[in-house]
């Protein structure tokens, strides 16, 4: 098996040894650690170093790597691990580029961001990217058709459920809510797939599609937050589910989450949540609540939309 296993490497090998530039995922290098050995890479750069396990880059370099270059952002999602065990007695889930910029290795940020609506990058500048300033032509960015608000967060008490023979949580008042608004935004003459609709929970989202189904609208997608990062759309719908008694909000208190969740839209961003909740479970959450006050875009009804 070993053997047959070489074989395959091999043809690939010989099918790009002459390429300049060779892309793979961080997986394929880790596994594929052959191939990488008669490749003789000199330089190697790391795409979204922050979410890569520090095994994989350590395993992709060879003793001929003059130059390693990992972009990132470390206040964004961590790796993905099976084991929380190794996650909780041995950090297995801190990036290779995490633990360089903890021990104090010299690091270049860009402090230019060039996604967001001013109003909307307001919410992490105030909280997460203390020194971040707009650029390239957020300020015309168009207004969202049939809305008076370009960003507002619906405050709501609705509880949350547990999904369908799942332990993942579900909100059916904010699954509704985005449905109908996203229904609203496309009949205003918004693009469906100018239109994403985001959550934390699996469950939300398999919720919110079969919503969609029920009123047939096609072309808008709907994604999980720890599927989204490095990702962005003009709309985002944001249903947060969180809602309880308990003041329970499970892995959104993590910052590197808030970080992900507040950064997706370009100029179109409508949040759906007990904020209420979240800022009583955490004082990043608390802090962002407060922003919203001040921008005066937090209420229990959206302005030009009603439900």
């Amino acid at each position: 098996h070993r053997l047959i296993e070489e074989i395959h490497q091999l043809n690939s090998f010989t099918a790009i040894k002459d390429k300049r530039i060779i892309g793979m995922t961080t997986t394929f290098a880790a596994r594929s650690s052959f191939i990488n050995k008669m490749l003789k890479p000199g330089i190697v750069i790391v795409e979204e170093a922050s979410e890569v396990l520090e095994s994989h880059v350590l395993v992709s370099l060879t003793k001929e790597t003059k130059q390693l270059i990992m972009i990132g952002d470390h206040q964004q999602l961590r790796p993905l691990t099976n084991s929380y065990e190794l996650v909780k007695n041995c950090n297995f889930n801190m990036s290779l580029f995490e633990r360089l910029i903890r021990n104090n290795f010299e690091f270049l940020t860009l402090d230019v961001q060039m996604r967001m609506q001013g109003k909307i990058c307001d919410l992490v500048r105030g909280t997460i990217y203390k020194t971040l300033k707009d650029g390239g032509k957020v300020a015309d960015y168009p207004d969202v058709k049939g809305m008076s608000e370009n960003f507002f967060c619906l405050n709501h008490s609705h509880e949350e459920s547990i999904g369908d023979g799942e332990t993942s949580k579900e909100n059916l008042f904010e699954a509704e809510f985005v449905v109908q608004l996203c229904n609203h935004l496309i009949s205003k003459g918004n693009e469906a797939k100018q239109i994403t609709i985001l959550t934390a929970y699996a469950a939300q989202s398999q919720r919110i599609r079969k919503c969609l189904k029920e009123l047939s609208i096609t072309n808008v997608r709907v994604a999980v937050l720890d599927a989204y990062q490095g990702e962005e759309s003009e709309i985002i719908l944001l249903s947060l589910v969180r809602s309880n008694k308990r003041r329970d909000i499970g892995f959104l208190a993590t910052e590197n989450r808030i970080a992900v969740v507040l950064s997706r839209a370009k100029f179109g961003f409508y949040i759906v949540a007990n904020m209420d909740c979240l800022a009583e479970a955490s004082s990043t959450w608390r802090k962002i609540r407060d922003i919203m006050k001040w921008l005066n875009v937090i209420g229990e009804k959206i302005p030009g939309f009603d439900f």
